[in-house]
């Protein structure tokens, strides 16, 4: 057991400890937002069939459950955000409609026969997804912002129990 405590000691300092955590972090990024482009772009522009990206899909929602899940036990909505509220799902549903809508209808549009790639048929699919996404979007920052804020007052309410704890001591 000696050998395996030698193997994981760390010999860096609190800065470079730091510098490391954001390396790791920005690699973290960069897989995420790889996979959500593979995902896309096997999926929605060539068409593939789900059995030829569903690993990358699995591996792309097992890292956004994990993130979700993790930033709420720590009590953290996002770096720039501490107190979400319903104007913010409202701007986030819109920005991730309208972006995914995009892609989505673009996608959609490449599957038509060229004569049918007219405004008049692009139009209805693009106010489909972006209805669809909309909703669902909306609904899922609801019910997720509504658990991160009782999450967020029980972590309150413990702090502030054992900091009278400690007063009492």
């Amino acid at each position: 057991m000696k050998w395996m405590k030698k193997l994981w000691k760390k010999e860096i300092d609190e800065r470079q400890q730091a510098d490391l955590n954001r390396v790791l972090g920005f690699g973290y990024w960069i897989a995420f937002y790889l996979l959500l482009a593979a995902v896309i772009v096997e999926g929605v522009f060539l068409s593939r069939p789900f059995s030829e990206w569903a690993a990358e899909w699995i591996i792309f929602m097992v890292i956004a459950v994990y993130e979700v899940i993790a930033s709420f036990r720590i009590g953290v909505w996002t770096e720039t955000k501490q107190n979400p509220g319903k104007k913010d799902y409202v701007r986030y549903s819109l920005i991730g409609s309208v972006l995914f809508s995009i892609i989505f209808t673009f996608g959609n549009v490449l599957k038509m026969n060229p004569e049918k790639r007219v405004f008049g048929n692009i139009a209805p699919i693009f106010v489909y997804w972006f209805l669809l996404l909309f909703v669902v979007m909306l609904i899922s920052f609801l019910i997720s912002g509504n658990y991160f804020h009782k999450r967020r007052r029980k972590m309150e309410e413990e702090l502030d129990k054992e900091s009278m704890e400690d007063d009492d001591e």
